[in-house]
């Protein structure tokens, strides 16, 4: 901003004219600075707090899901659901503290998975 010259908006002497130029360069500079990107349907949704150690360990709930599905063995029934319960404890208390919201419930919910 500081590079832009101004001395065609201070020696104008109409003061809609010198409106008009400064707004065109405090537009330009605004469009240079911040362009518009364009995002994918599919990154639209996506959650800013959302990492991809989280996004990796979601992956990795769901491969203990699947593995127990196919195999019915009650060591993975377990692995799943304690790896589940983990995860999901972990995406609340982070939801909460980016958020800033604790409802009742919310707390209810996370008091009740006791320390893991």
């Amino acid at each position: 901003m500081t590079a832009v010259d101004m001395s065609d908006i201070y020696g104008s002497t109409d003061v809609n004219e010198a409106f008009n130029k400064f707004n065109l360069k405090i537009t330009k500079c605004f469009n240079e600075s911040f362009p518009v990107v364009q995002l994918s349907r599919k990154r639209q949704k996506d959650k800013k707090w959302i990492t991809k150690s989280l996004k990796k360990s979601a992956y990795h709930k769901n491969m203990l899901y699947k593995k127990w599905i196919k195999t019915k063995d009650l060591e993975d029934k377990e692995k799943y659901i304690r790896y589940k319960k983990i995860l999901r404890y972990l995406l609340m208390r982070l939801n909460l503290i980016i958020t800033g919201n604790s409802s009742i419930l919310e707390q209810t919910a996370l008091n009740s998975y006791g320390p893991i």
